[in-house]
């Protein structure tokens, strides 16, 4: 076993995280010619190692390659596994906190990649709804730059699973939004009206490094 799950499960979750991937980079026509470069293929399996195997020394990794080569397809494949791994190891809904976080040097960067990242968690997520072992389990996804963590522009999918990418009504802030209080959910898993109450954080955040600095200073965050 590989943490919780078997390991034909987790091959099972990285077939459907490459799939989605496939789904949201080719039309469905051309899905079956989408192929993984040698470097990302690489990428990904090392990380994946690094990150179940028992003996795993924890040693960072870089990927380096050219722009528009693939980088981002190289290191999403693990983040969308993990983030289904944590998902079941701890439910999110009693409190538990982000486990995957990307940090970028600028703004434009970290929306553009939110946006790419975004894409693919809807893609992912409609294929864990329709798994046999996955159904009960949807990938959250929140952007932190230029002070956008508190403007709810977040794709959170539906608890009814029909509407992907539209928010759960128990992430609505009916006060007027902040940074604090946006932040304590997103990062820290409480409520943002009511820091005793456990809420859902974001599975994968997409910050700045001067976004990410800030929110250091916020209690539930650090």
């Amino acid at each position: 076993t590989i943490r919780t799950l078997s390991v034909t499960q987790v091959l099972s979750l990285v077939r459907m995280a490459l799939t989605a991937i496939a789904r949201d980079t080719l039309s469905s026509q051309n899905i079956d010619s989408f192929r993984l470069t040698r470097f990302q293929d690489r990428a990904i399996r090392r990380a994946l190692l690094a990150s179940f195997s028992p003996s795993s020394t924890e040693q960072a990794m870089i990927v380096c390659a050219g722009t528009g080569s693939g980088k981002t397809i190289a290191f999403t494949v693990p983040v969308l596994v993990d983030s289904v791994l944590d998902t079941l190891e701890s439910n999110p809904f009693s409190g538990a906190r982000w486990s995957q976080l990307m940090i970028y040097p600028r703004n434009d960067l970290a929306f553009d990649q939110f946006s790419t990242l975004r894409s693919y968690c809807g893609q992912f997520n409609l294929l864990l709804r329709d798994s046999s072992d996955f159904s009960n389990v949807q990938i959250t996804i929140a952007v932190d730059a230029d002070g956008m963590i508190k403007k709810e522009i977040e794709q959170i999918p539906h608890p009814s699973r029909t509407r992907i990418g539209q928010w759960d009504v128990r992430w609505k802030n009916p006060k007027a939004p902040n940074v604090v209080s946006a932040s304590a959910s997103r990062y820290g898993g409480v409520h943002p009206n009511n820091r005793n109450e456990a809420y859902r954080p974001a599975n994968i955040i997409v910050a700045s490094s001067e976004s990410f600095r800030r929110r250091l200073m916020i209690p539930e965050v650090s």
